[in-house]
């Protein structure tokens, strides 16, 4: 395994898992990974760093950082089905995991911590169905990644 790599998948796993540990209302900054309780300083200062444009604050960075996540994940998880080794089996272990629990977390805490936004939701159940595909064809016996390429098309 190269190194770049080996950061890379470090990086992957370590931001899957923040996701994956959100709790109902709170929230995350995109860009310094910060997480803080849903309260109303939270939600004045989100709100005055999205009107200034500053990114990582609102829910369409977490949607598209999640979305990025999700698709390096498999970009990985195609790269180590090819060799059958122990180190890759570990590595596609531990994406695997990651990724389950960001699906369950989509599901409920980050569902409740955003339940007033109805568009919102339909994109995380999206997110979370795209989870489970990805998963599915990871087990099958016939894994290519090609799933990958028509979620490239999207």
């Amino acid at each position: 395994m190269v190194c770049e790599d080996f950061k890379q998948i470090q990086s992957l796993i370590t931001k899957l898992n923040l996701i994956a540990g959100l709790r109902s209302q709170q929230k995350i900054n995109t860009i310094t990974m910060g997480i803080s309780n849903n309260d109303i300083t939270t939600s004045i200062t989100r709100t005055f760093y999205n009107k200034i444009g500053c990114k990582g604050h609102s829910r369409d960075d977490l949607f598209n950082l999640t979305e990025t996540l999700i698709n390096d994940s498999y970009k990985m998880l195609k790269k180590y089905h090819k060799d059958d080794n122990s180190t890759n089996r570990e590595i596609i272990g531990l994406l695997k995991t990651s990724l389950m629990n960001v699906r369950v977390n989509l599901m409920t805490n980050i569902r409740e911590t955003y339940v007033s936004d109805q568009m919102f939701i339909t994109k995380l159940d999206g997110l979370a169905t795209c989870i489970q595909l990805y998963l599915n064809s990871v087990d099958s016996t016939t894994f290519d990644g090609s799933l990958l390429n028509s979620v490239d098309q999207l």
